[in-house]
């Protein structure tokens, strides 16, 4: 075989293997790294080649000692694809090294001391050399799991090798002048035949390769992504973007929605109903769709049941093997409600009598006297306490204290209508706010009825216990329109009743001619 039609098909062979590795390289640089030094690599061997076809045309320096620096340079590229590919780490000093000093060695069979064997010789050793350190870390630093796909080239770099080495041994034996270098050398043509076949089962090999471990990388992936969907404390859904339709659902899903996973997967989100909202999923498609995700937004949760919870929901768009899918985490925060729900009440319910405290009483105020001054109409505030109450305290103790405190409470709440407030400010001290009260006279009855209630004695772990009550109250708006100023109104006239002798009520009375006077006083007695 002539030599000279060796190298075009070399050329040939490169070129379209070249490509093929652009291809690779365009498509996965995302994915892995180092994919570009091996077009690289193969675009030096088609250079390289064709300096040497060019040979007779171009000087010596071009065609030899420029084209043997490239085929040097092949291995290097090579190898440092792969090591990037795999994450390896790798020394590369003596590998420039080699490559420095071989190019030295030709350069002097070529200018100094012309010598085509000398130079061959040469070649063999440097390429040898390189291609087993590609070799040795194929062999001795890849992951076993890929030795498989690596197999085909591993064995192609043996059979380079060996190549190398028989090419070496027959021009020992027969060596080869300058005018014979593009004559029928059976040897050299084989030689070049077989780094041909080399080049191409290396391209075949690295695409299936490649292949596998992307295909490894996304059986990586849909492994995490299952282990974390379906371990996830979190109810989550898989639903098809275009069609709704649901893909799957972890247990979680399955505990909070009372739905099996099976009569959930294949079936419209739609056909469950369960966002207690009519129009939430609607919202939540129209938004997804824009591509913005959702996250911890409240919504009301149907269970199965027909039980409604609170819960955070989460959404976003993801893409399964190219279609667009909604991911949704689903939180149960029933727990954090109810726990909002108790914080709220200590901060504003008074701990012993279960009764609103300042603080909810004053919020109550606030919208009843908008109420009251938008309607034109009046409402009372009254204070009260129990006679007696540290008397009995310090007699019986304070576990009767307090359960008489409660029972005080129970009385007055189960007394008054819905619209009335009834608050513990402290102590034994109780305000009431009278809603919707016609005038004095109204007011002066209800409070003669909330003293007549507390006639009656208690009964305290089993002994009866008389204690009744003092009360006082201010009208909004004709006394004052804010609670300071009617808390102070009522405190007065309770201290009226106080000093007439208790067990009694008091109502205040604005006068331009007696002002502050107490004009309405009233006994239980």
């Amino acid at each position: 075989m002539d030599l000279k039609t060796a190298f075009f098909g070399t050329l040939i062979v490169f070129l379209m293997t070249a490509l093929a590795l652009i291809w690779l390289w365009l498509q996965h640089r995302k994915h892995f790294q180092g994919l570009h030094f091996l077009p690289l690599a193969s675009a030096v061997v088609g250079l390289a080649s064709t300096l040497i076809f060019f040979r007779q045309q171009i000087p010596d320096w071009a065609s030899v000692v420029l084209a043997n620096l490239l085929l040097f340079l092949v291995p290097v590229l090579i190898r440092k694809g792969f090591a990037a590919f795999f994450g390896l780490s790798a020394s590369w000093g003596g590998s420039y090294g080699i490559v420095v000093l071989g190019t030295l060695v030709q350069t002097y069979f070529t200018y100094v001391q012309p010598d085509l064997s000398a130079r061959l010789h040469t070649y063999g050793l440097v390429f040898g050399l390189l291609t087993g350190q590609l070799f040795s870390l194929l062999i001795r630093s890849v992951p076993p799991y890929y030795q498989t796909q690596l197999r085909p080239i591993s064995l192609s770099l043996i059979v380079m090798i060996l190549g190398l080495v028989a090419r070496s041994i027959v021009l020992a034996i027969d060596p080869v002048t300058r005018t014979t270098q593009f004559l029928d050398r059976n040897v050299d043509a084989y030689f070049i035949l077989v780094m041909m076949g080399f080049w191409i089962l290396f391209t075949f090999a690295l695409m299936i390769l490649v292949s596998r471990r992307l295909m490894d990388e996304v059986n990586l992936e849909r492994l995490k992504f299952d282990t974390m969907f379906h371990q996830s404390g979190d109810a989550s859904t898989l639903v098809r973007l275009n069609d709704t339709v649901i893909s799957d659902v972890n247990e979680s899903f399955e505990h909070l929605s009372g739905l099996s996973r099976q009569s959930l997967i294949g079936q419209p989100v739609k056909h469950f109903n369960y966002w207690a909202d009519p129009g939430w999923l609607e919202t939540l498609q129209r938004e997804l769709r824009t591509g913005t995700a959702i996250t911890s937004r409240e919504a009301m949760f149907r269970r199965k049941s027909g039980e409604v919870v609170p819960v955070l929901y989460s959404g976003k768009v993801i893409e399964i093997e190219g279609m667009p899918y909604v991911l949704s985490n689903i939180q149960d925060i029933s727990e954090i409600y109810a726990l909002k729900s108790r914080l709220e009440k200590m901060a504003t319910y008074d701990a012993l009598t279960r009764l609103p405290n300042r603080v909810l009483f004053a919020d109550r105020f606030t919208v009843a006297s908008a109420g009251a001054l938008r309607a034109g109409r009046k409402f009372a505030l009254a204070i009260f306490d129990l006679d007696d109450f540290k008397f009995i305290n310090d007699t019986y103790g304070h576990d009767v204290g307090d359960l008489l405190l409660m029972a005080a409470a129970d009385r007055i709440s189960r007394y008054i209508r819905l619209s009335d407030t009834v608050a513990r400010f402290g102590g034994d001290e109780f305000v009431l706010l009278l809603t919707d009260v016609l005038d004095q006279a109204s007011v002066a009855d209800a409070l003669k009825r909330i003293v007549e209630l507390y006639r009656e004695p208690f009964e305290i772990n089993g002994m009866p216990l008389k204690a009744t009550v003092s009360i006082g109250a201010a009208l909004f708006p004709d006394d004052a329109d804010n609670l300071t100023d009617l808390l102070r109104l009522s405190d007065r006239a309770l201290f009226q009743v106080k000093r007439q002798g208790k067990n009694g009520w008091s109502l205040y009375e604005s006068d331009t001619l007696k002002p502050h006077a107490l004009v309405s006083v009233g006994s239980g007695r």
